[in-house]
């Protein structure tokens, strides 16, 4: 007889992690009687039996639990004694809150690739393979809690096979909810690029049409676990410059996926803590440096010696990189700036004549969830996009959210949160918010999210931009709305991310652009937060940017509106021929800088960084995002300590700034002394404040300037984003942070 019966209940990342069969294997092992559910809030067990045992259950439930769970909290409370006859899986509880948690989709893990490769295994070469611990997890889920019924795997029954490993304890397919196989799983497809259907088949071996077609340096879209890819093989300029046409993608560059680590070496350069990111469960696109010996096609990252790289992260992957001889460029499924695309027939409606072949399959992919890209800075991860094996995210709050929250996020890079209980859950990456389809996908993907967990929000919180089509969204929710300044944001992400928004620190934030205080485009800025209040005292001095919003693709404008903006005209017609404008251009440009016209005043990082890099000659004319800084640190010289004495006090000369750079003809110097400047100019604002620095915005993306200031900041308290990007996709966990801050009542105002 049982001398103990107590109810457990467990919360945290605890459904589509194997939990329910950890905890049936380990009570069935010690002997203990009871039963185990997933429930609203977690997963909820009965456990009886002796006291011993039960105390060693929860010990292992604690301290050993499936290796992708993340326990919160484990709640235990002694009940009536009862008796049962063994441990089994319950139905799923859906009455209640819904507060749980789930993981982002699970890379293919090592004994699904082992059976993938096995002839004599039933899934040989089944691209939809998965266990407890690998496969699609948010992409598929239709609502919780976390069971194949509420997966879009439920419209294919499994077959007697499959239903044995599901119901067997022993398994690793025990309750693995999307568990398929050839005999029951979804159907593969096979079309042209007119969408006539060529091929169909429930077996793996179709992807041999796939590899062919790559194989004849054809474009192939392709459906992966959280949208269509497009293909095409990375040795081949040919097909790298079809693709760009198609895509309109004519400079950014392209993601390659090797077949493994060692193919992956043979064209890059792989520090150790790249290698890991590269291999790591999330398998992220890595940016690393091209090494001298690479043959890919050039047309992949043009000039850059950075490249994209990732390896398999499913079965489809997995067989296709086995069937071909090179690796494969693989990039979103969409026109540059579009959001991806997850079904077939709006693949065919948006992207008709940009592929000539589709391959998917008939499993509905729920939520979009494109590839996340990282590079490393030092030992340490910067994530540039943050999305398939790291979103969705959750951040546990500090305290209990009285009511749930919208946070909107901002206008590019965009992510948005739900703040909930004591949660922060953050999407995957959403995209660029300027066309009708991204906003369109935006408000899809929030209605999703808000569905999974049945919330109703109380509150909303978005950018001080009322134009951005994320505060237009969060105003038109009825709620009461909260104002966020967008640099004031970045700084409340990176302190909630460190727990520390009860500190009084300096925040600095350097990006591209958001809406200031004063009506001004900030992007240069440093805050003092005492208590609870956030007061800016420093930035970049402003100056007037020629273009508008489109200065940001061109370099040349930011160098020629500096020029125009701290030097005399002399020195600015110099600059202007340098930077190779004709007198009739200048003669435009001139005038409609002199009389303000589509210019606005700003104080952005972003553009210095621009323009700096169009004085260097490391790039010229159209840029994409980012560019300027990635070429600039492809110039850094990390062993030199040289900057330019352009720093009175603690203020930064950007009239001597640019006179040197321009009085400088090595682009090496240039850069490497550029960085070493801005460094300097934080070390100096240090030395007036005895406070932890904490860092975020696009422009701490760049690997050289983040050791540039470590080196020079070394031994003081210094913080930048490690789970979070510094990037605008982090604005939406500010906004929570300051939702948290105003219902504590930390904070009076509806405007920060």
């Amino acid at each position: 007889m049982p001398s103990k019966t107590a109810r457990v209940v467990v919360r945290g990342i605890v459904q589509g992690v194997g939990f329910r069969p950890f905890a049936a294997k380990l009570a069935t092992d010690l002997g203990l009687g009871g039963s185990v559910k997933n429930c609203v809030d977690g997963v909820s067990i009965i456990i009886s039996g002796d006291a011993r045992d039960i105390e060693l259950f929860l010990y292992e439930l604690q301290n050993n639990p499936p290796v992708l769970a993340k326990i919160e909290s484990i709640e235990i409370k002694e009940c009536e004694l009862r008796f049962f006859d063994g441990f089994r899986v319950e139905e799923s509880d859906v009455v209640g809150s819904k507060n749980s948690l789930f993981p982002p989709d699970l890379t293919i893990c090592e004994e699904c690739q082992k059976e993938l490769f096995d002839k004599n295994d039933r899934r040989f070469l089944y691209p939809l393979i998965n266990c407890q611990n690998c496969g699609p997890r948010f992409t598929v889920i239709e609502s919780l809690p976390y069971d194949r019924g509420r997966t879009t795997m439920r419209f294919f029954e499994m077959c007697e096979e499959c239903k044995k490993e599901y119901l067997n304890i022993l398994d690793r397919r025990f309750h693995a909810e999307p568990v398929s196989c050839p005999a029951c799983g979804p159907s593969f497809y096979l079309k042209d690029g007119e969408g006539k259907l060529l091929y169909i088949s429930k077996e793996g071996e179709i992807l041999k049409k796939v590899a062919a077609a790559l194989d004849d340096a054809k474009i192939v879209a392709l459906k992966g676990v959280g949208g269509f890819h497009l293909l095409c093989r990375a040795d081949s300029d040919e097909a790298v410059l079809r693709l760009r046409e198609k895509k309109q993608r004519a400079k950014k560059p392209l993601a390659v996926m090797f077949k493994d680590i060692d193919s992956a070496k043979k064209e890059c350069w792989l520090e150790s803590f790249e290698e890991s990111l590269v291999l790591s469960k999330e398998r992220p696109i890595t940016i690393v440096k091209k090494s001298s010996s690479f043959s890919l096609s050039r047309h992949i990252s043009h000039d850059s010696p950075y490249l994209g790289i990732f390896l398999p992260y499913s079965g489809t992957y997995s067989v296709l990189t086995q069937m071909v001889n090179f690796p494969i460029v693989a990039t979103s499924a969409n026109i540059s700036d579009e959001p991806i695309v997850t079904d077939e027939e709006e693949l065919l409606e948006r992207l008709s004549g940009v592929f000539d072949f589709a391959f998917y399959y008939d499993r509905k992919i729920v939520q979009g969830c494109d590839d996340s890209v990282v590079r490393a800075s030092g030992n340490e991860i910067i994530k540039l996009r943050n999305s398939r094996g790291y979103a969705p995210l959750f951040l546990k709050s500090p305290g209990e959210f009285k009511t749930p929250v919208f946070c909107a996020g901002a206008h590019q890079k965009n992510c948005f949160a739900f703040a909930f209980g004591d949660q922060v859950a953050i999407s995957p990456h959403i995209g660029d918010l300027g066309s009708i389809e991204a906003s369109e996908y935006y408000e899809k993907s929030v209605l999703h999210m808000k569905s999974l967990w049945g919330i109703d929000f109380g509150l909303s919180v978005c950018d001080k931009n009322d134009r951005y089509a994320s505060s237009e969204y969060a105003a038109s929710l009825g709620v009461k709305l909260l104002r966020l300044q967008h640099h004031k944001a970045h700084f409340l992400a990176s302190l909630y991310e460190k727990n520390a928004l009860k500190s009084d620190a300096i925040g600095v934030v350097w990006d591209g652009t958001g809406l200031g205080d004063d009506g001004s485009v900030w992007g240069g800025e440093f805050f003092l937060k005492k208590g609870y209040e956030i007061e800016r005292i420093r930035s970049l001095p402003y100056f007037w940017l020629l273009g508008g919003e489109k200065a940001a693709k061109d370099a040349r404008k930011s160098a020629l509106s500096l020029a125009l903006s701290f030097l005399s005209p002399d020195e600015a017609e110099s600059v202007a021929c340098k930077l190779g404008y004709s007198s009739f251009e200048q003669k435009i440009l001139f005038d409609a800088f002199d009389k303000k016209i589509n210019c606005y005043r700003t104080s952005s990082m972003g553009r210095l960084f621009d323009g700096v890099a169009a004085l260097a000659g490391v790039v010229c004319g159209d840029i994409y995002e980012g560019e300027s800084g990635l070429m600039l640190e492809a110039e850094y010289n990390q062993n030199s300590g040289e900057y330019f004495d352009v720093l009175g006090g603690v203020d930064i000369d950007v009239k001597s700034l640019l006179r040197a750079v321009i009085a400088e003809k090595e682009a090496q110097k240039i850069a490497t002394m550029f960085v070493n400047t801005l460094a300097k100019w934080i070390k100096n604002v240090s030395y007036e404040y005895e406070l932890p620095f904490y860092f975020s915005g696009g422009v701490f993306q760049n690997s050289a300037l983040v050791g540039a200031i470590k080196r020079e900041l070394n031994g003081k308290n210094i913080n930048f984003h490690t789970a979070l990007s510094p990037n605008d996709s982090s604005i939406c966990v500010g906004q929570a942070a300051f939702a948290s801050l105003y219902l504590s009542g930390h904070i009076t105002k509806e405007e920060l």
